[in-house]
């Protein structure tokens, strides 16, 4: 399996390119940057489209994007208001025209021809609809978990040791808008 940095699912279309890569990209052009940058450095035999969706940035982001655009080939769509991650990749899928999607955190690097091990699995195993890949951190250890869980009572109470502190943490708490 690929030793790629972040996450890639590929959702099959049916157009001419081999895939097309969406990163959503919000107030982090570093980041996005070097992502674009390791899809360039790795990705071989396949043709693609990166399309980088800025959710409504601060303008000094955006100038960072644009001016990449004189080095790298990409799409950058603007949007009007900040979409969320969801939405981000909606509007990039919307202007996408590859027979796969590859969704890649801006924060992912390519290590390695991740996106042709995936297009190469996915057609040779057409009832598989999703693929993600193993991701490691920079010193190529597995990450030990891909999400950030909520933190509530629930976690303070099956996860903490020290009660005594989630007492206290807890108890000058004041809701203002309930949930309903």
């Amino acid at each position: 399996m690929s030793q790629s940095i972040g996450f890639i699912y590929f959702y099959p279309k049916i157009n001419y390119m081999d895939v097309s890569i969406i990163i959503v990209n919000f107030n982090s052009s570093g980041y996005t940057i070097n992502c674009i940058d390791s899809i360039y450095k790795f990705t071989k035999d396949l043709s693609f489209e990166i399309i980088v969706v800025d959710n409504q940035s601060n303008p000094e982001d955006v100038k960072s994007l644009e001016a990449h655009l004189q080095n790298a080939d990409f799409t950058l769509i603007k949007s009007k208001e900040n979409l969320g991650f969801g939405g981000g990749n909606d509007l990039g899928y919307q202007h996408a025209s590859g027979n796969h999607l590859a969704f890649v955190n801006n924060d992912a690097e390519l290590t390695e021809n991740s996106l042709l091990q995936l297009l190469n699995y996915s057609q040779s195993n057409p009832k598989v609809g999703c693929i993600g890949l193993k991701q490691v951190d920079e010193n190529g250890q597995p990450f030990k978990y891909s999400f950030r869980q909520f933190i509530d009572l629930k976690y303070h109470l099956f996860n903490q040791k020290n009660l005594l502190n989630i007492t206290a943490t807890y108890t000058n708490l004041t809701y203002q808008n309930p949930l309903r």
